[in-house]
């Protein structure tokens, strides 16, 4: 936690007994945190170092990394606002997000017990409700797998032009769309280090846009690879309810 809010001394004002904002971002909380969320439930939340992470790396819900952006920026850039309900287009900016994040920033323990944290809910709709993602957690899970594809070693992709390594994407076996009943039935947050992989973007398209056959075979290659990680936090989802999160209801031989 030090690490973080060291990288981060401009935005505080630390005194022997207080920590508040610097008033040179009032303005910006004010109008674009501030108004937007209850600060009594805002300050259960950055009780812990994995809570804090979701705040800096974009929990406020617009479009600013306060760990990796310069501060000038920050004060008199434009900021813009990320509401769509284009799922690929909400797909692509969480994958920019993890790209963006620089491995220096990195605290690995953020993922520690990820699972057991109550889901943030993005955007809240009749239809259905919409959860948070992590975009750390997401970057840690890439970095454990030293920028491979965990569906196959030896997949070879193109160099990512921010981090100058092999882009990959990280992919929730069980998807964030199923976040709310994987919490209601196990009380596990599916936006945890177990439930993330590190794929090559064809790989990763293939789990989305493959025909029932080629995410079956899929879904059995990672969940092979990462089932004793669910037994480890006591995820007891067995590969069939996995499928069924894909729409996948027939089997193949």
């Amino acid at each position: 936690m030090l690490t973080v809010i060291k990288k981060n001394l401009q935005l505080f004002l630390i005194k022997t007994d207080e920590i508040a904002i610097n008033p040179i971002f009032d303005n910006y909380f004010n109008n674009n945190f501030i108004l937007r969320f209850d600060f009594d439930a805002l300050h259960e939340h950055l009780l812990r170092d994995v809570d804090y992470s979701y705040f800096l790396y974009n929990y406020q819900g617009f479009n600013i990394n306060l760990i990796d952006i310069p501060i000038q920026e920050m004060i008199s850039g434009p900021l813009q606002e990320f509401y769509e309900d284009d799922e690929d287009g909400k797909e692509e900016t969480y994958q920019h997000k993890v790209d963006s994040i620089k491995e220096g920033n990195i605290n690995d323990d953020v993922a520690n017990d990820s699972y057991k944290i109550a889901p943030v809910i993005a955007v809240k709709k009749k239809v259905a409700t919409k959860f948070e993602r992590n975009p750390l957690l997401g970057k840690i899970a890439i970095k454990q797998a030293y920028y491979t594809c965990e569906k196959n070693h030896e997949h070879m992709t193109f160099t990512s032009k921010i981090t100058r390594k092999p882009y990959m994407e990280a992919h929730h076996l069980v998807p964030i769309a199923h976040q709310k009943d994987m919490w209601d039935k196990y009380t596990i947050n599916i936006d945890c280090i177990e439930n993330l992989v590190s794929l090559c973007p064809i790989c990763h398209k293939a789990f989305h846009y493959g025909t029932d056959e080629v995410k079956n075979s899929f879904i059995e290659a990672v969940y092979a690879k990462i089932n004793h990680k669910y037994k480890a936090i006591g995820f007891d989802i067995d590969i069939n309810e996995i499928k069924k999160c894909y729409g996948i209801e027939k089997e193949f031989l």
